[in-house]
C-alpha cells in the first residue's frame, strides 16, 4: 500500500530526481534501486534533493506529464459509458501514472547523453589543458580511504607558506575537476587534486586530466568491489597512478599488507610508526589532539596537532616530508602541523553533555574500521559505545568483511554495540558472536532520529565512537 500511496504524492516527481542525483545519473544502478524500494517518500530521510537547473527542470516535465494523465483520466472516464472499457482504460491510466515518470526519465538522460557528452568532452579538453599549462605543482591525492583528509592536511600545511589551491570537500570525479581548473587563477604554487575511483580506468582518466607531478595513495582496501570486484583490481586501478609521476615522487602507505606487493624500491613509503626515513616518538594522545616526535639524521621535530588517531601520525608525517621538499623550514613544518584539525566526520571529537563523540561517519573501509577501534580502546571513558550501519559497496566479499568487522569489534570490547539495521546486520552479528561479544546489542531501524536524540541516551563520562553512514540508496 505505502508503494502505491507514495507514487501518488505530490512529493514523487522530487524523489524521483533526487534518485537519479543519488546515483550520479546512472541509469541501471538508478532502476535497481527504484525496483526495491517500498515506500518512495522514505527515499530522501537521510538527505534532499540540490535543486540545480537540470533537477529543476526534471520535476516539471514530471509533475506535467502526471498532469496530462489525470486530464486524460477525467476525458476518459466523462466520454465512456461501458463499465468495462472505463475500467480497462483506469487500469491502464493508473498503470501508465506509475510507469510513465520513471520511463520518461530514462528516455530524457538517454537521448540527452550524446549532447551531454559533447558538452563533457569540450569541458575536459579545456580543463586538461589548464592543468597542463599551469606552473604549479600539481599533487594528486588517490586511495581507497583518507583521500580527502590528506588533501585538507597538506592544504592547511602548505597554505602556510604557500599558495595553494585544492578540489573543494570529496569532490573527485572528471566533472568536478573540470570546475575546479576552470577556477584556478594560475598564480597557485601548489594545485592539489583528490582522485575519486569507482571502476577500473577511473584513476588513469583522472591523471591524464590533471597531469600530477606528485602522486600519493593513501591506502588500500576492499570499496567499490560491487564495479572493480576484487581487491587486486582496485590496487591496479590505484597504481597505474605509478604511470604518471617520477617513481620518487610517488608516495605510498605501505600499512596495508595488500599493497605491499606493488612497492617498488625507488617508491617513498609511510605508515604509522615512520615515514619516508623519518621515526615516530613519545606520542601522547588525548581528546584534544596528539603530540610526537619524528626524527631523522639528526633533525628532530616536536609536532602537534589537533587530529586523533594513530592512522593519521603517517599522514602527518607524509605532510611535513613534502613541506620540508618544497622549502619550508623545520619552525615552520611545526608551526603548520599545530594548525592541523580533524576534518568533518573524519575522527572529528564532540563534546555532549559530558560525553565524548568521535565522528567517524564519512569512513567507509574496514581499514578505517580498524583504526577507529583502536582509537576507541585508547581513549578514556566511563563506558563505550560502538555505533556502525556496516560498510557499502562490498561486493562478493560483503559477508566475509562484515563477519570479520563484528569480530573486530568484539575484540574492542565497548560496553554496547548500536548497529543501524540494514541487510549486512546479520553478518556484524555473526561475527559479534564468534568473537565472543560479552555487551549490550542494539539494533536501530531509524538511524536519523537514533542521531538526532543521542543525547536523550548517553551520560557524562561516555565515549560515542560512531563510524560510517549508510545513504539512502544502499538497501
Amino acid at each position: 500500500m505505502k508503494w502505491i500511496l507514495s507514487q501518488l504524492s505530490l512529493s514523487y516527481p522530487s524523489n524521483l530526481v533526487y534518485m537519479l542525483q543519488i546515483t550520479e545519473y546512472d541509469l541501471p544502478h538508478f532502476l535497481k534501486w527504484w525496483l526495491r524500494v517500498k515506500n518512495f517518500s522514505a527515499v530522501s530521510s537521510r538527505g534532499s534533493l540540490v535543486k540545480t537547473s537540470k533537477a529543476k527542470l526534471l520535476v516539471v516535465v514530471l509533475h506535467a506529464l502526471r498532469l496530462f494523465l489525470i486530464i486524460s483520466l477525467i476525458i476518459i472516464f466523462t466520454s465512456l459509458n461501458d463499465n468495462v472499457s472505463l475500467l480497462l482504460a483506469g487500469l491502464a491510466v493508473s498503470l501508465l501514472y506509475v510507469v510513465a515518470p520513471v520511463s520518461l526519465l530514462c528516455l530524457i538522460i538517454t537521448l540527452a547523453r550524446p549532447v551531454t557528452d559533447i558538452k563533457t568532452k569540450k569541458a575536459v579538453e579545456k580543463a586538461s589543458k589548464t592543468f597542463a599549462n599551469h606552473p604549479g605543482l600539481k599533487i594528486a591525492v588517490a586511495g581507497s580511504y583518507g583521500k580527502t583528509s590528506v588533501k585538507e592536511l597538506l592544504l592547511t600545511v602548505l597554505g602556510t607558506n604557500l599558495t595553494v589551491a585544492a578540489s573543494p570537500a570529496n569532490r573527485n570525479v572528471v566533472s568536478s575537476h573540470v570546475v575546479f581548473a576552470s577556477r584556478l587563477i594560475g598564480n597557485e604554487d601548489v594545485v592539489i587534486v583528490e582522485y575519486g575511483e569507482a571502476k577500473p580506468g577511473d584513476i588513469d582518466k583522472l591523471a591524464r586530466l590533471s597531469k600530477p607531478d606528485i602522486g600519493i595513495i593513501t591506502g588500500l582496501a576492499p570499496a567499490h568491489l560491487d564495479n572493480y570486484g576484487t581487491l587486486a583490481n582496485v590496487a591496479d586501478d590505484l597504481m597505474s597512478l605509478a604511470n604518471f609521476v617520477e617513481p620518487e615522487n610517488l608516495y605510498i602507505n605501505s600499512a596495508p599488507p595488500a599493497i605491499r606487493k606493488y612497492i617498488k624500491p625507488n617508491f617513498q613509503t609511510y605508515n604509522n610508526v615512520s615515514g619516508c626515513g623519518w621515526s615516530v616518538s613519545h606520542l601522547k594522545i588525548d581528546y584534544s589532539g596528539m603530540k610526537f616526535k619524528i626524527k631523522k639524521d639528526d633533525t628532530i621535530l616536536d609536532l602537534s596537532t589537533g587530529l586523533i588517531g594513530e592512522h593519521l601520525i603517517g599522514p602527518l608525517v607524509l605532510c611535513a616530508v613534502i613541506a620540508l621538499k618544497l622549502g619550508l623550514s623545520n619552525q615552520a613544518v611545526e608551526a603548520a602541523i599545530a594548525l592541523t584539525r580533524p576534518y568533518e566526520h573524519r575522527m572529528q571529537p564532540k563534546s555532549l553533555g559530558g560525553a565524548w563523540i568521535i565522528d567517524d561517519t564519512y569512513n567507509g573501509t574496514i581499514e578505517g574500521m580498524t583504526a577507529g577501534l583502536k582509537l576507541m580502546g585508547q581513549l578514556p571513558a566511563k563506558r563505550k559505545w560502538y555505533v556502525t550501519p556496516g560498510l557499502v559497496e562490498q561486493g562478493a566479499q560483503t559477508e566475509a568483511i562484515h563477519n570479520q568487522l563484528g569480530e573486530l569489534i568484539a575484540q574492542a570490547a565497548p560496553d554496547r554495540v548500536v548497529l543501524m539495521k540494514n541487510t549486512v546486520t546479520p553478518f556484524i552479528q555473526a561475527g559479534l558472536e564468534r568473537g565472543g561479544y560479552g555487551g549490550i546489542v542494539s539494533l536501530e531501524g531509524n538511524p536519523l532520529n537514533f542521531y538526532l536524540n543521542l543525547d536523550q541516551f548517553i551520560v557524562d563520562g561516555d565515549l560515542i565512537m560512531m563510524q560510517n553512514d549508510w545513504s539512502d540508496n544502499y538497501a
